[in-house]
């Protein structure tokens, strides 16, 4: 009987310390597994932050997105980005320590060392989303509905241009 009791708690205490586990966010479970390993290194040296995931959206403005686009993810974008042929990829980053505070960080192929070709810090991350844009070939930052800000390839660096001032190519 006292052995069935020592079993019963150790099985209970047990199960308390794994659930917590369970219930955690994986913040890079969205990324390729190469892009994983580049953004890991960049935030060891970079702390304070994490990518956002759609539980930092705010829940009208991912069901409005993902009713344009099933598939749409808002946070993290792969594409050629500066038209070199390879592939580069864009996180939208949150401080942790932030309400909705964060930051863009762009990473152009090959990764080699985990040096951004972009990063700002200071944008929102609760209505504000990644894309593509295929029709002006440049990454897209905006709020839903409302003219955000291309992030313009120029040398191995990019620039902001608001879309307003923007003509598609």
């Amino acid at each position: 009987m006292l052995k069935k009791f020592v079993t019963a708690v150790f099985i209970f205490l047990s199960a308390g310390q794994i659930a917590p586990a369970q219930n955690q966010t994986d913040y890079f479970a969205h990324l390729q597994a190469e892009h994983q390993q580049v953004l890991q290194k960049w935030l060891a040296k970079n702390g304070g932050m994490r990518p956002a995931v759609e539980a930092d959206a705010s829940k009208e403005d991912l069901e409005a997105w993902q009713r344009e686009n099933r598939n749409f993810f808002p946070y993290y974008s792969v594409n050629d980005f500066n038209q070199d042929g390879r592939q580069d990829f864009a996180v939208l980053l949150k401080i942790e320590k932030k309400a909705d505070e964060g930051a863009i960080v762009i990473f152009n192929a090959p990764f080699r060392s985990p040096r951004p070709a972009y990063y700002e810090r200071g944008v929102g991350v609760g209505q504000y989303y990644l894309e593509f844009m295929e029709d002006v070939r440049m990454l897209y930052f905006t709020k839903y509905e409302t003219h955000g800000f291309y992030l313009k390839p120029k040398g191995e660096k990019y620039i902001a241009v608001y879309a307003d001032e923007e003509k598609p190519q």
